[in-house]
């Protein structure tokens, strides 16, 4: 079987304080999606006098750069809901499905960056941020 890459069909932020939302994304866009989790420092001077290499792990959040989501200024606001998440004191449990099908849940996570609507394309940009060890979960 091939591999297989395709659009984000849709997000879904489940938050304790704002509730749950949906976003659509912009089709034919790029998303880059990391689950977190340990990573190797990358130092070449991470070695011992007789050679022997230092491992140094570092812990790393999950991560979303979406692509642009789908802003409908008339009667969704997505806006509005993307500022309230944001300012929640509560983190997010937030779901990205694929047009293939595989979906992935990213825990406690959190709108970083700033959100800002493009008027004219009717997108706004936006990046997650949540626990290491996001799931695929389909």
């Amino acid at each position: 079987m091939a591999n297989i890459g395709s659009d984000v069909r849709e997000i879904t932020i489940n938050n304790p304080i704002t509730g749950a939302f949906t976003l659509f994304c912009k089709a034919g866009e790029s998303s880059n999606f990391d689950k977190g989790g340990l990573r190797n420092t990358d130092d070449t001077g991470m070695v011992t006098g007789d050679g022997k290499m230092i491992h140094q792990k570092t812990m790393v959040r999950s991560k979303m750069e979406c692509p642009p989501i789908a802003w409908d200024k008339t009667n969704r606001d997505e806006l509005g809901r993307l500022s309230a998440i944001a300012e929640s004191l509560e983190g997010s449990t937030c779901t990205f499905s694929f047009v293939d099908g595989s979906i992935y849940q990213m825990n406690d996570a959190d709108i970083v960056g700033d959100i800002v609507g493009d008027g004219y394309a009717g997108t706004i940009p936006l990046i997650f941020q949540g626990e290491p060890g996001a799931s695929k979960i389909s």
